[in-house]
């Protein structure tokens, strides 16, 4: 394997994943604020709203992220286009859902009633769908140009400004469900604006639409699409699910679980969009082994968190969002399979889209949501946020399973090179963990 490209990937790997440690921090801050202050009912009204922009933003970005990363990891000069087109879809399709909504209302729909959010609160949820489709589209740029820096800031800053927002409207001015949504979309849309001001500045203050470069953007964005909407999906059919077929405060109790088990999957998921960024940008076979050793680390470790994550979870529920939330035990313990395996599959998926095979990846997620629907209908009206949870998991062990064959099949790469850790992989464990000491503190003081 190449020394440069896994000494590299390790530098970007640990700097985002240490990143990603902090966002964990305040992302839990928010929730434990935020399900403790509005209580289950109203804690699953806000589960279900903030689902709603981010499910349009990810149909709305046509799978352009991760197009973007790959163009301009390969072609720098390509970015001026890139930033264009990325802000003239955001601003198309933001006019859509706009003019759709504001018609809707005109033929006399109510927006917002049943859920508890008046229209200016729903108005501000509606600029969080831009920001949101603006805030991936150029973290997925800086990924490309190896701003890991920045990529790291943007991460970090929406969560931030959340933590000072609920602080305020829900601490401070009592906001209930309209204070912690407006917290939420003021997180999405400052990170958003931060995140074009950097890209900007790295071409000089230039963008333009070109049509050519959007059009391949398309083509490329088109094969990823399918994979990122049904992974997506996956996440999230859940919230949808429960909503329609039991009462919000489930929904709240469903939603504490998951605050913990999506910190999970974005510590996974950190490692799995570098690893694709580094994929993307070579086409040395020998530096994409480097996929094997990240896949079994990742494997071990999250395993080894999921099972601490279990140990204690009847304790952790209870001291972070209080007793009344301990129904979120048993969903939170079911989940916790399909975290295992969605860590896996999320660093298989980034390696097979990197080698320009995003299709692939497509049929494993879109298989993986069919089972997860059915289950879902079959195991929700009986079992509740337990069933729900389950077919989760299993849904997502479906998706590993597939991936996993399907990534041995172009790697050529044997099972246990993939599933079982190696003596020699302790060696970038380590290198990682040392990035994190002061210079000379690893030296011998004499």
């Amino acid at each position: 394997m190449n020394e440069h490209a896994t000494d590299r990937f390790g530098q970007w790997a640990t700097r985002v994943v240490a990143t990603t440690l902090i966002d964990f921090v305040l992302a839990a801050a928010v929730s434990i604020l935020v399900l403790r202050l509005l209580g289950p009912e109203d804690a699953g009204r806000y589960a279900v709203w903030i689902v709603i922009p981010e499910t349009l933003a990810r149909f709305g970005v046509l799978g352009v992220p991760a197009a973007n990363t790959y163009h301009v990891a390969r072609q720098v000069e390509k970015l001026p286009g890139l930033i264009g087109n990325s802000l003239l879809m955001a601003g198309v399709l933001s006019l859509v859902v706009a003019l759709a909504l504001a018609g809707y209302q005109a033929l006399g729909g109510a927006v917002g009633d049943e859920g508890g959010v008046s229209g200016a609160v729903l108005a501000v949820l509606l600029l969080a769908f831009p920001g949101l489709m603006v805030a991936e589209m150029f973290r997925q740029l800086m990924l490309g140009l190896g701003l890991i820096g920045s990529y790291n800031l943007q991460s970090v800053l929406a969560n931030f400004l959340r933590v000072i927002g609920v602080l305020v409207l829900l601490v401070l001015l009592d906001g209930g469900l309209a204070g912690a949504l407006v917290a939420w979309s003021f997180g999405v849309i400052v990170a958003a604006v931060v995140g074009v001001m950097v890209v900007l500045r790295q071409s000089g203050w230039r963008c333009h639409v070109d049509r050519a470069l959007l059009r391949g953007t398309l083509g490329f964005s088109a094969r990823s699409y399918v994979a990122s909407i049904t992974t997506f999906l996956n996440l999230r059919l859940d919230v949808y699910m429960l909503t329609a077929l039991t009462a919000f405060d489930q929904v709240g109790f469903y939603k504490a679980a998951t605050s913990l088990t999506d910190r999970l999957w974005s510590l996974t998921g950190s490692v799995g969009t570098v690893l694709f960024a580094r994929i993307a940008g070579t086409r040395e076979e020998r530096d994409r082994r480097l996929t094997a050793v990240v896949a079994r680390l990742t494997l071990l470790f999250t395993l080894a968190l999921s099972l601490l994550l279990l140990a204690i979870s009847p304790w952790l529920v209870t001291l972070l969002y209080s007793a009344t939330y301990a129904p979120a035990v048993v969903p939170l313990a079911l989940l916790l399979p399909g975290v295992v395996a969605f860590a896996l599959s999320q660093v298989l998926t980034s390696d097979i889209a990197g080698r320009g095979h995003p299709g692939y990846n497509a049929g494993a997620s879109i298989a993986a949501l069919v089972t997860n629907v059915v289950l879902n209908l079959l195991l929700v009206p009986p079992y509740g946020i337990a069933g729900a949870a389950l077919a989760t998991s299993l849904s997502f062990v479906l998706r590993a399973l597939l991936t996993l064959a399907i990534y041995a099949r172009l790697a050529s790469a044997r099972l246990r090179d993939v599933l079982i850790v190696k003596g020699n992989d302790w060696s970038l464990v380590k290198d990682s963990l040392m990035r994190f000491l002061p210079a000379g503190s690893s030296r011998t003081r004499h």
